[in-house]
């Protein structure tokens, strides 16, 4: 190994001296940009075979080569010392490999689409050690992780934190065997420290909350309702031996003194993940693009998200073969976080036409509102109500609901004068009224609902937290509070609305007005979506027949979450075929999805807007059907295009 890099550095020395003669560095780029033209030229397009490559801007790569890319085995060195040597297919780390950092960090085990996915152990330049499952560059299964000061951890992950069933061992012996969430002891566990005592019950945020039992090695025991506050705190102690308990022993002691060694370790962060490398590849400066012919393109587009820079005659890229749509998708925003440019071109000579181009600024949606805009006093009002809602003083609300909290008559009206009120602030807006429509449930929400969201944590129905109206010179304006599906720190640069019909499920717009934006329909999405196993298995679940009938429901996607896509092409008439035929490209995305539209009934209007679109269409193709008809067919629709990734 040590030989291998120092005849990289010697060769990489005389790149440079030649490169301060008096021809410039051009005289060093041209002679390498010729060198390896001469070489492409020797083999036929798709011919695989073993080359060395010293590139302009100082990587190396050895190993076998195909249509300028690196395919089969091989090894790669970046000039900030990273280094990968494995399997590579059209230009990404793909199959086994070990990728190395400058840090003494190293990685080795299995490859997919330029992420570390599937099997592998990571070895912290702290000493640090996992051994087990990867997705996307994401700890996620199950799998061990030793620590490098000497504690260890076995069981479930998650997108990169401990979540599930696992047992921590610190290094004092103490050991924790239960429930784990977002990376912290969460749910049931039991704690055994080395002197004998044990805690078994309830946690949160890595401290016993609710029910639990505290023992001593002795045989006491206290049993109660356990928190750190200790207004909160309250349970009996039981001395060793007896049946009668006395209150002489505090609970905070656990807090305080045996819980202050047992904390977990956190994860040892990577500075750059192997998928956010770029490559400096060739790009042959002949032949002409004059000839290839442009069609108009997918309103799905290729976001190639400022892969292609010049260099050259070579160009840095993120890894992907030739597919320009592959990193505007997911290594520009992927699971580390990268930046780019958001300026897109496409690959020289690609006969598929070239990529929408996103503005570096997008529009916001909305409008500004400021003093003097007509609905400046309405937005005032909704601050204070909202404020004086959830800010209400009361003892902490109760998740385990009473079948008397869903009455859809339960109301509150409040009355906002602007000197303020025993229970409101003054304030420089008009009086109103502010009413919270059943505080605890939405209006007619049935039970449902609520054991859905219990049940599914990561549910996909839209989680909605309040439904409200403002009353303001007589007139009435209800509104409602839900999650936002699209809050994330990276830019989307796709949303889709799906129903699973086709009747106005069409994009009419030019191409050119199509941007971050724009919500795009059921035919306008050329893609089947591949989740890992785990996910598309949650996702079935979660996409139950009983979620969908008797409520309108739709999906709004976003590009946000880690999955594959396959591009799709239609090849009849879009309304005869809603879900396109599998192409076999492949590329990386991050989306984000949810289910959406659920309070819709399908009351006398549906019916009425039914019965007359049915006269002029297809009646199947309408959006407005029977509730048992739209939830099959929504089902049957997306099933098609959300597909396990095999």
């Amino acid at each position: 190994m040590k030989a291998w890099e120092a005849t990289v550095r010697k060769t990489q020395a005389a790149a440079k001296k030649r490169a301060n003669t008096i021809f410039g560095t051009s005289y060093a780029v041209e002679n390498v940009d010729e060198e390896i033209e001469d070489q492409e030229e020797e083999h036929a397009s798709g011919e695989v075979y073993q080359a060395e490559r010293f590139l302009p801007n100082g990587d190396y790569y050895t190993g076998f080569w195909a249509d300028n890319f690196p395919h089969g085995q091989g090894k790669y060195w970046w000039t900030d010392g990273c280094m990968y040597v494995g399997e590579w297919f059209r230009g990404r780390t793909m199959g086994r490999g070990v990728f190395s950092w400058p840090s003494g960090a190293i990685y080795e085990g299995t490859f997919k689409s330029g992420f570390m996915d599937g099997e592998g152990t990571f070895t912290g330049a702290n000493g640090g050690v996992y051994k087990g499952a990867w997705v996307m560059n994401l700890k996620h299964g199950y799998g061990v992780k030793e620590y490098a000061n000497g504690d260890s951890y076995e069981g479930e992950w998650s997108r990169g934190s401990q979540e599930g069933q696992g047992k921590y061992q610190w290094k004092n012996g103490n050991c924790y065997v239960g429930e784990w969430k977002n990376g912290k002891i969460c749910g049931k566990g039991k704690m055994v420290w080395t002197n004998g005592n044990s805690y078994d019950g309830n946690w949160e945020e890595g401290l016993p909350k609710g029910p639990g039992t505290f023992k001593w090695a002795d045989g006491s025991f206290y049993v109660g309702n356990w928190s750190s506050d200790p207004a909160e705190q309250n349970g009996t102690y039981y001395p060793s031996g007896s049946l009668e308990g006395n209150l002489e022993w505090d609970p905070q002691e656990v807090f305080t003194n045996d819980l202050k060694d047992c904390k977990v370790c956190a994860t040892e962060k990577v500075p750059i993940w192997p998928s956010q490398k770029k490559l400096a590849v060739w790009r042959s400066t002949k032949g002409s693009d004059a000839g290839v012919r442009q069609r108009r393109m997918s309103v799905d587009g290729r976001l190639d998200a400022g892969i292609d820079k010049d260099l050259g005659g070579m160009r840095l890229s993120d890894g992907a073969a030739p597919s320009p749509w592959t990193a505007g998708a997911v290594d520009r925003i992927g699971s580390a976080g990268t930046d780019g440019d958001d300026n897109f071109v496409g690959l020289p000579g690609d006969g598929r036409g070239t990529p929408i181009r996103i503005p570096k600024v997008v529009k916001r949606q909305g409008e500004t509102i400021s003093k003097g805009h007509r609905n400046y006093e309405l937005m005032l009002n909704l601050q204070l109500g909202i404020r004086h809602s959830v800010g209400r003083p009361g003892p902490p609300p109760s998740l385990d609901l009473k079948p008397s909290a869903f009455d859809p008559k339960e109301k509150y009206w409040t009355k906002f004068p602007p000197e303020g009120s025993k229970y409101t602030p003054p304030h420089n807006s008009c009086e109103f009224k502010w009413k919270d429509y059943c505080p605890k449930v939405l209006l007619r929400m049935l039970n449902a609902y609520y054991n859905h969201v219990r049940a599914f944590e990561n549910t996909l129905v839209t989680k909605y937290f309040g439904l409200h109206c403002v009353k303001l010179n007589g007139q009435k304006v209800r509104f409602i509070i839900m999650g936002n599906l699209f809050c994330s720190e990276y830019t989307i640069h796709r949303r889709y609305d799906l129903k699973g019909s086709t009747f106005g499920r069409l994009t009419d717009k030019p191409e050119t007005e199509i941007d971050a934006n724009t919500t795009l329909k059921d035919l306008d999405l050329n893609f089947i979506f591949r989740l890992q196993k785990t996910w598309f298995q949650e996702f079935r679940s979660i996409l139950s027949p009983n979620v969908l009938v008797s409520r309108w429901a739709s999906i709004r996607l976003g590009i946000n979450m880690p999955a594959r896509v396959e591009r799709t092409e239609r090849k009849e008439d879009p309304e005869q075929q809603l879900v396109g035929e599998p192409t076999g490209e492949y590329y990386d995305v991050i989306m984000f999805f949810g289910i959406i539209d659920i309070l819709q009934d399908y009351d006398i209007t549906k019916k009425l807007e039914h019965a007359y679109k049915s006269i002029q269409y297809d009646p199947n193709s309408i959006s407005a059907v029977d509730p048992k008809q739209y939830s099959r067919r929504f089902r049957d629709y997306i099933f098609k295009a959300f597909a396990e990734d095999t």
